[in-house]
């Protein structure tokens, strides 16, 4: 039952398609989805968000954070410098030391909060430390509260836009754009089995000059001695993306067997259509290592209807309708 549960599951895509930055994924409906890192422009390296009922519970989350940066500084004032409200509605900015020993180069770091219809979000970001540093990076911030549109997890949004968690920035991509995201995909009736789906306009992937296949080398008879078996190691065309794909069997000590996949395809750097892609699955994930719930052909076959869904999402990508606001 469960092995015909799932090879029906990849054949005939019983699927939940999802935007992640301006790209689309499909993932077996039972999945769960989580968001690690991720950015864009001038919102800093990480953007959180998450459901606050109303603006006055995120003022009371910023006060008691801004609580940990009342403490006294050894060269004089305190960790925190400052907290402001922003000129639109439901937006505050928080301005602090990141160290509590030196105040270096007279830069602070800043988190920007807004709220909107039950969503909060968090940006951090760096400010120069004196009144104008403090408004530029404000104004900067702000434009972006004013570029969000809130959106249902499975909402694919007519206009151009980077979809991160909840939400999404309307419009074309800049001229050089710096977005990064990283979803992150576990299956409850399956929790040893684990996806991680990126994009990056700074290319991290290639920021080395060397390619997956590469870095990793080829199997060698140490590998077969360490319980890694090479199932594929080849190019892989996903769309019009020409990357490099891994797939290894790894044999644990404790004899327990797993599946690592590989796919990356380095990209263009700040181009928005072709950035650095890479997409990773494990079986027999976790700590200590277990057997993969899938076998060899239940994971290839997962594997391969992922990877082989993601493309670039254009204003031809059939949309759902967004929930009203």
């Amino acid at each position: 039952m469960f092995e015909r549960k799932w090879i029906k599951t990849v054949t005939k895509m019983q699927k939940t398609t999802l935007p992640a930055g301006r790209f689309l994924i499909d993932v077996p409906k039972e999945a769960e989805i989580d968001w690690g890192r991720q950015g864009f422009e001038w919102a800093g390296p990480f953007i959180q968000t998450f459901p606050v009922p109303a603006p006055e519970m995120l003022k009371e989350a910023l006060e008691a954070e801004a609580d940990e940066w009342r403490v006294p500084h050894k060269e004089g004032g305190t960790q925190l410098e400052k907290i402001i409200a922003g000129s639109i509605p439901n937006s505050w900015f928080t301005y602090y030391w990141n160290d509590r020993e030196i105040k270096f180069r007279n830069v602070v770091r800043v988190k920007g909060y807004f709220w909107d219809c039950g969503r909060g979000f968090v940006f951090t970001s760096s400010a120069k430390n004196h009144p104008e540093g403090h408004l530029e990076t404000s104004n900067l911030l702000e434009k972006q509260f004013k570029r969000i549109r809130l959106r249902d997890p499975q909402e694919i949004p007519r206009e151009p836009g980077f979809c991160f968690d909840h939400a999404y920035f309307r419009g074309e991509p800049a001229h050089d754009p710096n977005e990064h995201i990283a979803m992150h995909i576990t299956f409850p009736s399956n929790p040893d089995v684990y996806v991680r789906f990126c994009t990056d306009t700074v290319n991290e992937a290639g920021a080395n000059g060397r390619k997956l296949l590469e870095r990793v080398g080829a199997s060698s008879p140490l590998h077969a001695l360490m319980g890694v078996r090479r199932l594929r190691g080849q190019e892989r065309k996903v769309g019009p993306y020409q990357g490099q794909e891994l797939v290894e069997r790894v044999r644990e000590a404790n004899l327990t067997v797993g599946y690592t996949f590989m796919w990356e395809y380095q990209g263009q750097a700040e181009s928005a259509t072709a950035p650095s892609l890479m997409l990773e699955m494990f079986t027999g994930y976790g700590e200590p290592p277990v057997n993969s719930s899938l076998s060899r052909k239940q994971a290839l076959a997962l594997w391969d209807a992922i990877l082989d869904s993601i493309r670039y999402r254009t204003p031809e990508t059939p949309a759902s309708e967004p929930e009203p606001r």
